[in-house]
């Protein structure tokens, strides 16, 4: 794999704990408005560091780099934020604490990935991920980080509907999984799909692997969010 610019790297690390440090925001705030205890912020925080260290570790050893295992062996690291997504989804307390935050905020964070996607953007010049990923190639997602103070803005103003918001959700959660399976399709694996070169590797040594272990997964949180607020 081309070594990334130490700029880059840092770019992403900032990106990264940016949003970490909005998430606990977010939860401090609810738990602030409905009176739930103080410790659901210690744990949260607590939880999500020690999962970033986690990751972290993992990229720096060889684990991840066998590409003939099946299957890949990302897949142990995202299954636990798919798992972690599901139980988010289903929560009742998470509900409670989703009524205390604000609908446009929720939205409005997304414009984060008109950065990642910038991010990427130069990674590509700088070739170290291939075209398909940036959005010169099949990489669509900074539609969704533009049009999102769009809506936050529609909904401070009451000019959306509900069903319009929905909409919006859900073209941005394939917009995202587009992505998603591209880059995945781009990694050195059996079932790779796009032969040109850089071949997808970045994700799999730090800091990139927060790409698809955390940032991804916030994206995809915050339409659940948004959708759970919806209802």
């Amino acid at each position: 794999m081309t070594p990334t610019p130490l700029l880059l790297n840092a770019e992403f690390i900032a990106l990264t704990l940016a949003l970490v440090v909005v998430l606990l925001l977010a939860v401090r705030t609810a738990v602030q408005k409905t009176g739930s205890h103080p410790r659901i912020v210690v744990l949260t925080a607590v939880g999500i560091g020690a999962w970033l260290c986690l990751t972290a570790g993992v990229a720096s050893t060889s684990f991840l780099w066998q590409f003939d295992a099946q299957p890949p062996r990302l897949f142990f690291l995202v299954a636990p934020t798919l798992l972690g997504m599901v139980l988010f989804a289903r929560s009742r307390k998470v509900g409670e604490l989703l009524k205390a935050l604000s609908p446009a905020w929720i939205v409005g964070f997304q414009v984060f990935r008109v950065v990642m996607e910038l991010i990427l953007w130069q990674l590509f010049l700088a070739n170290v991920i291939p075209v398909q990923m940036t959005f010169e190639g099949r990489n669509f997602d900074i539609l969704v980080g533009l049009t999102a103070p769009i809506v936050a803005r529609l909904l401070v103003q009451n000019k959306i509907s509900r069903t319009a918001l929905i909409a919006w959700n859900w073209v941005s959660l394939a917009i995202l999984l587009n992505i998603v399976v591209v880059a995945v399709v781009s990694t050195p694996v059996p079932f790779r799909v796009f032969m040109n070169e850089p071949a997808n590797t970045v994700i799999l040594s730090f800091p990139f692997v927060w790409l698809p272990t955390v940032v991804v997964p916030i994206a995809v949180l915050g339409h659940i969010a948004s959708l759970r607020h919806v209802r």
